[in-house]
Protein backbone atom coordinates (compact mmCIF):
# COMPACT_ATOMS: atom_id res chain seq x y z
CA UNK A 1 0.00 0.00 0.00
CA UNK A 2 1.14 3.54 -0.71
CA UNK A 3 1.69 5.97 2.12
CA UNK A 4 -1.58 7.94 2.10
CA UNK A 5 0.15 11.12 3.22
CA UNK A 6 2.32 11.12 0.09
CA UNK A 7 0.24 9.05 -2.29
CA UNK A 8 0.35 10.77 -5.71
CA UNK A 9 -3.14 9.52 -6.50
CA UNK A 10 -4.45 11.31 -3.42
CA UNK A 11 -2.60 14.47 -4.39
CA UNK A 12 -3.96 14.33 -7.94
CA UNK A 13 -7.24 12.42 -7.65
CA UNK A 14 -9.90 13.43 -10.15
CA UNK A 15 -12.11 14.89 -7.49
CA UNK A 16 -9.21 16.73 -5.92
CA UNK A 17 -6.90 17.99 -8.59
CA UNK A 18 -9.40 19.46 -11.00
CA UNK A 19 -12.09 20.42 -8.72
CA UNK A 20 -9.70 22.02 -6.33
CA UNK A 21 -8.39 24.24 -9.10
CA UNK A 22 -10.47 27.12 -7.77
CA UNK A 23 -9.97 30.48 -9.41
CA UNK A 24 -10.19 34.03 -8.14
CA UNK A 25 -11.11 37.16 -10.05
CA UNK A 26 -8.98 37.30 -13.20
CA UNK A 27 -9.03 41.07 -13.67
CA UNK A 28 -6.18 42.91 -12.00
CA UNK A 29 -8.36 45.80 -10.83
CA UNK A 30 -10.81 43.31 -9.26
CA UNK A 31 -8.39 40.76 -7.78
CA UNK A 32 -9.19 41.91 -4.26
CA UNK A 33 -12.88 41.03 -4.71
CA UNK A 34 -12.07 37.34 -5.14
CA UNK A 35 -13.00 35.05 -2.27
CA UNK A 36 -9.38 33.86 -2.36
CA UNK A 37 -8.22 37.39 -1.53
CA UNK A 38 -10.03 37.42 1.82
CA UNK A 39 -8.12 36.21 4.86
CA UNK A 40 -10.17 33.65 6.75
CA UNK A 41 -12.66 32.95 3.94
CA UNK A 42 -13.83 29.33 3.87
CA UNK A 43 -14.89 27.51 0.68
CA UNK A 44 -16.46 24.05 0.90
CA UNK A 45 -16.65 21.64 -2.03
CA UNK A 46 -18.48 18.33 -2.20
CA UNK A 47 -17.68 15.56 -4.67
CA UNK A 48 -20.47 13.23 -5.80
CA UNK A 49 -20.30 9.98 -7.74
CA UNK A 50 -22.42 9.17 -10.79
CA UNK A 51 -25.25 8.07 -8.47
CA UNK A 52 -25.20 11.46 -6.70
CA UNK A 53 -23.75 9.97 -3.51
CA UNK A 54 -21.07 11.91 -1.62
CA UNK A 55 -17.52 10.73 -2.31
CA UNK A 56 -15.65 13.37 -0.34
CA UNK A 57 -15.72 16.89 1.07
CA UNK A 58 -12.99 19.49 0.82
CA UNK A 59 -12.59 22.75 2.72
CA UNK A 60 -10.27 25.60 1.75
CA UNK A 61 -9.34 28.24 4.32
CA UNK A 62 -7.72 31.33 2.82
CA UNK A 63 -4.58 32.59 4.56
CA UNK A 64 -1.52 34.79 3.98
CA UNK A 65 -3.29 37.23 1.65
CA UNK A 66 -0.75 39.72 0.31
CA UNK A 67 -1.16 42.65 -2.06
CA UNK A 68 1.40 42.73 -4.86
CA UNK A 69 2.37 45.45 -7.34
CA UNK A 70 -0.04 43.96 -9.89
CA UNK A 71 -2.68 42.14 -7.85
CA UNK A 72 -3.05 39.70 -4.96
CA UNK A 73 -1.60 36.39 -3.80
CA UNK A 74 -2.63 33.98 -1.04
CA UNK A 75 -2.00 30.47 0.32
CA UNK A 76 -5.30 28.61 0.83
CA UNK A 77 -5.07 25.50 3.02
CA UNK A 78 -7.03 22.49 1.80
CA UNK A 79 -8.33 19.73 4.07
CA UNK A 80 -10.09 16.92 2.22
CA UNK A 81 -11.99 14.09 3.90
CA UNK A 82 -13.31 10.89 2.36
CA UNK A 83 -16.80 9.59 2.95
CA UNK A 84 -15.41 7.70 5.93
CA UNK A 85 -14.48 11.02 7.54
CA UNK A 86 -10.73 10.37 7.43
CA UNK A 87 -8.40 13.12 6.23
CA UNK A 88 -7.12 12.31 2.74
CA UNK A 89 -5.29 15.60 2.20
CA UNK A 90 -3.93 18.46 4.28
CA UNK A 91 -2.11 20.72 1.84
CA UNK A 92 -1.37 24.38 1.12
CA UNK A 93 -1.91 25.70 -2.40
CA UNK A 94 -0.71 28.89 -4.09
CA UNK A 95 -3.09 31.44 -5.60
CA UNK A 96 -2.04 34.53 -7.57
CA UNK A 97 -4.06 37.12 -9.46
CA UNK A 98 -2.70 39.87 -11.70
CA UNK A 99 -3.29 41.61 -15.03
CA UNK A 100 -2.82 38.37 -17.00
CA UNK A 101 -5.33 36.43 -14.97
CA UNK A 102 -5.49 33.99 -12.09
CA UNK A 103 -3.07 31.11 -11.48
CA UNK A 104 -3.57 28.16 -9.17
CA UNK A 105 -0.42 26.19 -8.31
CA UNK A 106 -0.79 22.45 -7.82
CA UNK A 107 2.20 21.85 -5.56
CA UNK A 108 4.53 19.97 -7.93
CA UNK A 109 6.85 21.02 -10.74
CA UNK A 110 5.91 20.89 -14.39
CA UNK A 111 8.16 18.38 -16.17
CA UNK A 112 9.10 20.76 -19.00
CA UNK A 113 9.41 24.13 -17.25
CA UNK A 114 10.85 22.78 -13.96
CA UNK A 115 8.71 25.33 -12.09
CA UNK A 116 5.52 24.78 -10.13
CA UNK A 117 2.74 23.59 -12.41
CA UNK A 118 -0.27 25.91 -12.42
CA UNK A 119 -3.51 26.45 -14.30
CA UNK A 120 -4.12 29.91 -15.73
CA UNK A 121 -7.57 31.47 -16.10
CA UNK A 122 -6.95 34.45 -18.43
CA UNK A 123 -8.42 37.87 -17.80
CA UNK A 124 -10.50 37.64 -20.98
CA UNK A 125 -12.07 34.38 -22.20
CA UNK A 126 -14.45 33.91 -25.11
CA UNK A 127 -16.28 30.89 -26.62
CA UNK A 128 -14.02 28.96 -28.97
CA UNK A 129 -10.82 30.22 -27.36
CA UNK A 130 -7.94 27.75 -27.07
CA UNK A 131 -6.39 28.28 -23.64
CA UNK A 132 -3.13 26.69 -24.90
CA UNK A 133 -2.58 24.70 -21.71
CA UNK A 134 0.05 21.96 -21.99
CA UNK A 135 0.62 20.83 -18.42
CA UNK A 136 2.74 17.76 -17.67
CA UNK A 137 3.73 16.22 -14.33
CA UNK A 138 6.05 13.27 -13.68
CA UNK A 139 6.39 12.46 -9.98
CA UNK A 140 8.18 9.49 -8.41
CA UNK A 141 8.03 8.36 -4.77
CA UNK A 142 9.06 5.32 -2.75
CA UNK A 143 6.37 3.25 -1.04
CA UNK A 144 6.78 1.93 2.53
CA UNK A 145 7.53 -1.46 0.94
CA UNK A 146 10.47 0.04 -0.94
CA UNK A 147 8.84 0.03 -4.38
CA UNK A 148 9.00 2.97 -6.77
CA UNK A 149 5.65 4.60 -7.48
CA UNK A 150 5.59 6.89 -10.51
CA UNK A 151 2.66 9.20 -11.30
CA UNK A 152 2.39 10.99 -14.64
CA UNK A 153 -0.23 13.49 -15.72
CA UNK A 154 -0.89 15.31 -18.97
CA UNK A 155 -3.52 18.00 -19.46
CA UNK A 156 -4.28 19.27 -22.96
CA UNK A 157 -6.97 20.43 -25.40
CA UNK A 158 -8.22 23.03 -22.88
CA UNK A 159 -10.83 25.28 -24.51
CA UNK A 160 -13.63 27.71 -23.73
CA UNK A 161 -16.91 26.30 -25.05
CA UNK A 162 -19.47 28.85 -23.87
CA UNK A 163 -21.07 30.76 -21.01
CA UNK A 164 -23.86 29.62 -18.69
CA UNK A 165 -25.61 30.69 -15.50
CA UNK A 166 -25.26 27.89 -12.97
CA UNK A 167 -26.99 27.31 -9.63
CA UNK A 168 -25.43 25.08 -6.96
CA UNK A 169 -26.06 24.72 -3.23
CA UNK A 170 -23.82 27.71 -2.43
CA UNK A 171 -25.51 30.10 -4.88
CA UNK A 172 -25.91 31.18 -8.51
CA UNK A 173 -23.15 32.54 -10.75
CA UNK A 174 -22.59 33.48 -14.38
CA UNK A 175 -19.88 31.09 -15.53
CA UNK A 176 -17.44 30.43 -18.35
CA UNK A 177 -17.65 26.80 -19.46
CA UNK A 178 -14.28 25.13 -20.09
CA UNK A 179 -13.41 21.59 -21.26
CA UNK A 180 -10.14 19.67 -21.44
CA UNK A 181 -8.61 16.21 -21.65
CA UNK A 182 -6.66 14.55 -18.88
CA UNK A 183 -4.40 11.51 -19.11
CA UNK A 184 -3.02 10.01 -15.89
CA UNK A 185 -0.94 6.93 -15.17
CA UNK A 186 0.15 5.38 -11.88
CA UNK A 187 2.82 2.70 -11.95
CA UNK A 188 3.90 0.75 -8.86
CA UNK A 189 6.42 -1.93 -9.60
CA UNK A 190 5.18 -3.82 -12.66
CA UNK A 191 1.56 -2.73 -12.22
CA UNK A 192 0.40 0.30 -14.23
CA UNK A 193 -3.02 1.97 -14.05
CA UNK A 194 -3.91 4.33 -16.94
CA UNK A 195 -6.80 6.80 -16.62
CA UNK A 196 -8.11 8.87 -19.54
CA UNK A 197 -10.94 11.30 -18.85
CA UNK A 198 -12.59 14.47 -20.10
CA UNK A 199 -13.29 17.36 -17.75
CA UNK A 200 -15.96 20.06 -17.98
CA UNK A 201 -15.91 22.95 -15.54
CA UNK A 202 -17.92 26.11 -14.90
CA UNK A 203 -15.72 29.02 -13.80
CA UNK A 204 -16.82 32.23 -12.09
CA UNK A 205 -14.40 35.14 -11.42
CA UNK A 206 -15.91 35.69 -7.97
CA UNK A 207 -15.58 32.19 -6.50
CA UNK A 208 -13.67 29.98 -8.92
CA UNK A 209 -14.76 26.66 -10.37
CA UNK A 210 -18.40 26.43 -9.32
CA UNK A 211 -18.81 22.93 -10.74
CA UNK A 212 -16.54 20.33 -12.33
CA UNK A 213 -17.65 17.13 -14.06
CA UNK A 214 -15.46 14.15 -14.94
CA UNK A 215 -16.39 11.87 -17.87
CA UNK A 216 -15.04 8.42 -18.65
CA UNK A 217 -15.94 6.86 -22.02
CA UNK A 218 -18.55 9.57 -22.47
CA UNK A 219 -20.31 8.80 -19.18
CA UNK A 220 -20.41 10.99 -16.07
CA UNK A 221 -18.12 9.53 -13.39
CA UNK A 222 -18.02 12.32 -10.80
CA UNK A 223 -19.20 15.87 -10.08
CA UNK A 224 -17.91 18.44 -7.64
CA UNK A 225 -19.86 21.56 -6.57
CA UNK A 226 -19.18 24.48 -4.29
CA UNK A 227 -21.59 23.76 -1.46
CA UNK A 228 -20.81 26.58 1.00
CA UNK A 229 -18.87 29.84 1.25
CA UNK A 230 -18.17 31.77 4.44
CA UNK A 231 -16.54 35.18 4.15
Amino acid sequence: MLNTNNNPVRHFSLGLFFVTVLAGNARAQSCESSVFARNGAVIELTEYNASNQVNSTQVYTVANVTKTATGVKSSPRSIKKGKDGKVAEDKVYHYTCDAQGMRWGIGVDDTKTKTEAALLYPTTMRPGQDLKTQLEVDKAETTPEGKTARFTLKLFNRKVVGTEKLTVKAGTWSCTKITYDLNMRLKVGLIALPINVKITEWYSPEVGVVRSETYTDGKLAARTDITAIKN
